[in-house]
């Protein structure tokens, strides 16, 4: 009887050594699951605007697993996902937050550049491969761009604050391209009358305003209508350009975007008439390299070939 007792004794003991024993184990394994600080790791802390970079999460100790939510402090600036992606809006400053589900949390800053960061012969926009049917062979009728320019817009080149005007346009992404030598090429048809002239303009007010950066030759006639014709020209963006107009259709008015437009009225004349509907198709921005006049356009307008 006693040796029974005894044996039960220490079977109770062992059982409980193991029952403990697996407390402390499954404590421990728990404590060195869950990271006691976490890190941001990149490659770079600069990326262009419209360019992407991956942000990863790294734990201390090495083995320790968490869920990391990703944020930022200016999604204007940077946007980030939940995969850590960080893509570039606009040039400025953004910190990104990763954030374990135990509550730790790393901080970075990311710089995003303007225009400069683009290499040579980078494509920006290319319409042929618009999803959209519509984009890839674009039309804009007489009676949208008569009195308003906004339907012949090729593209916004610069947004200068959040809830901008012209949210209409036909064309382009909206990138900060300041500071770059541009090169431009495509087709465009007008339908219905011959027009005087045509003309591609910028249209930001300094440091010079509206300047034109192609047209058509007056001196070989006006430009037939129902004819495709092709545009090939180079142009800056200055660094400091800046759009000051309003469209005081918003309350309260807001800043227009810096954009490339086919003037409505060249040279403040409605050259255009009721039937000159305007076609666009294969056009194409690629980057030449820096801007060689931050204040200026000098060269003359480029003909059209």
């Amino acid at each position: 009887m006693k040796v029974n007792r005894i044996f039960r004794a220490i079977t109770s003991l062992v059982l409980v050594l193991v029952m403990v024993g697996g407390v402390v184990f499954s404590h421990a394994t728990a404590d060195a699951a869950a990271p006691k600080s976490v890190k941001i790791t990149t490659s770079t802390k600069e990326v262009g605007v419209g360019k992407s970079i991956t942000l990863k999460a790294t734990f201390a100790p090495k083995k320790a697993t968490a869920k990391v939510t990703w944020s930022t402090n200016k999604k204007a600036v940077a946007t980030v996902n939940n995969k850590g992606v960080v893509t570039g809006k606009k040039a400025g400053k953004a910190t990104i937050t990763a954030k374990t589900n135990n509550g730790k949390s790393a901080k970075v800053t990311i710089t995003v550049s303007s225009g400069s960061s683009y290499a040579k012969g980078t494509v920006l926009w290319d319409q042929t491969k618009e999803k959209d049917p519509a984009k890839r062979v674009a039309v804009a009728k007489y009676d949208q761009f008569k009195y308003h320019v906004s339907a012949i817009y090729l593209f916004k080149f610069h947004l200068q604050a959040t809830g901008e005007a012209a949210d209409d346009d036909l064309h382009g992404p909206a990138r900060d391209l300041r500071g770059l030598r541009l090169k431009l090429t495509g087709e465009y048809k007008m339908d219905g009358p011959d027009a005087e002239e045509l003309l591609l303009q910028l249209n930001y007010t300094r440091p010079q305003a509206y300047p034109i950066v192609w047209q058509t030759d007056k001196k070989k006639g006006p430009v037939k209508g129902g004819k495709w014709n092709k545009v090939e020209v180079e142009f800056n963006l200055p660094k400091n350009a800046y759009n000051n107009d309003q469209d005081s259709n918003y309350s309260p008015p807001v800043k227009w975007p810096i954009q490339l437009y086919f003037a409505n009225k060249p040279n403040n004349v409605m050259s255009y008439r009721p039937g000159n509907d305007f076609t666009f198709r294969k056009f194409k921005l690629s980057v030449v390299g820096p801007a060689t006049d931050d204040n200026e356009i000098k060269e003359k307008p480029a003909k059209p070939k």
